[in-house]
């Protein structure tokens, strides 16, 4: 069943807020990357310093993956499993709107 328009517009927003906390996380992560960059005296530091790493890395593909969802509200084509095609349901979304497969299709991807 294809979304309606009141909900792609509550998803819709829960998007934009979620990137706008990805970007303030992503940018705060950049400053202490910064600062533990030009600290490497420990190998605790260093540790540290990959965990920041990766935890950026992390948060920039789910970035990229919210910015990929709202185009697709661009483009009228949001909600539409991309491997068959079919609608992905409002709960699914709801749980996670960035979703790009439906539930049968996460499911066989596993």
């Amino acid at each position: 069943m294809a979304l309606t328009e009141n909900q792609i517009k509550i998803l819709e927003e829960k998007i934009l807020k979620r990137k706008e906390e990805l970007e303030e996380e992503i940018k705060e992560l950049e400053i202490e990357i910064e600062k533990a960059d030009e600290n490497f005296e420990e190998a605790d530091e260093v540790e540290e310093y990959n965990n920041l790493l990766s935890l950026k890395e992390t948060l920039a593909k789910e970035l990229v993956k919210n910015k990929k969802a709202l185009e697709k509200i661009k483009l009228n084509t949001y909600g539409v499993c991309e491997n068959c095609h079919q609608a992905i349901d409002f709960q699914t979304l709801n749980i996670a709107p960035e979703s790009e497969l439906c539930h049968n299709c996460k499911i066989k991807t596993r």
